[in-house]
């Protein structure tokens, strides 16, 4: 039964559901989509620049992703990627994302954040993480800070 289903008449649904059994109905709480589901989220420095890499288990109603970055964790976050990155829209299936942050500067320490996007407008910010070690000015190497090996004692 369909509690606080304001159709009186459901015959006609249930009849379309019948002869097409590939139709899959998702429930939406409070209005909007329920959220994409984030496993994994991490900045890493790959030659040149940060790459930003995601996985989610499954995504609905999912228009895609923006990226925010800041150099403090409580500070202001600003959108780096120009575009929206494409998200799989609904699906039950995992999906891994890369996006590459070519912007970033050597020696400083980022703080990335994503943002899911409905395709109805709705926005969800899904988790923050520190880029740990800072981009170094010779050869474009990976280097850890003394904070960052005291914090992970």
């Amino acid at each position: 039964m369909l509690e606080g289903n304001p159709i009186k008449n459901r015959n006609p649904l249930f009849d379309l559901l019948e002869k097409n059994p590939e139709v899959e109905i998702y429930l939406k709480w409070g209005g909007t989509a329920l959220p994409v589901t984030l496993s994994f989220f991490r900045a890493e420095f790959i030659k040149t620049s940060v790459v930003i890499k995601w996985i989610t288990e499954s995504e609905i109603d999912n228009a895609g992703f923006y990226i925010y970055r800041s150099e403090t964790r409580d500070g202001h976050f600003k959108v780096v990627n120009p575009h929206l990155i494409r998200g799989a829209g609904t699906t039950s299936e995992r999906n891994t994302y890369t996006w590459n942050d070519a912007t970033a500067k050597p020696n400083v320490t980022y703080y990335y954040r994503i943002e899911d996007v409905s395709h109805a407008g709705d926005r969800k910010q899904l988790a923050t993480v520190r880029m740990r070690g800072n981009i170094s000015v010779s050869a474009a190497k990976f280097t850890t800070t003394w904070a960052d090996l005291k914090a992970h004692e």
